[in-house]
C-alpha cells in the first residue's frame, strides 16, 4: 500500500510544484535573513537565528505556509540532512540547553 502511495506522491504534478515552489521560498527567505543582518550566513547560521528570533520565525512561517514551528525546523533538516551535525548546532544547544530535573 505504501508503494502505491509513493508512487503517487512521486508523480503527482501538484506535489512537484508545492516542493518547488517551496524551495524557492525557503531559499528566498534565507537570503533575506542574510540581508536582515547583514552578514553571509550559512544554512546553520541562519537555523541559529530563527530559533533565536520569535519574530523571524512567525515571517518564515507565514511565507512558507506552514502550520508550526516543528514543521518548519523538520524542513530545515530535509533541506540538509547533516546540519544536525553542525558545530554552530552544537554549541547553540550546548549553551541554551537547561539541566533536567
Amino acid at each position: 500500500m505504501n508503494t502505491v502511495i509513493n508512487q503517487i506522491k512521486t508523480s503527482d504534478p501538484t506535489s512537484d510544484i508545492n516542493k518547488i515552489e517551496f524551495e524557492h521560498m525557503f531559499l528566498s527567505f534565507c537570503t533575506c535573513s542574510c540581508l536582515i543582518n547583514n552578514k553571509k550566513l550559512n544554512l546553520a547560521k541562519i537555523f541559529i537565528t530563527l530559533l533565536d528570533t520569535p519574530n523571524l520565525r512567525h515571517a518564515m512561517l507565514r511565507a512558507t505556509s506552514l502550520d508550526n514551528e516543528w514543521q518548519l525546523l523538520r524542513k530545515f533538516l530535509e533541506y540538509e540532512p547533516t546540519l544536525h551535525k553542525s558545530k554552530y548546532i552544537k554549541n547553540y544547544i550546548t549553551n541554551t540547553s537547561k539541566p533536567l530535573k
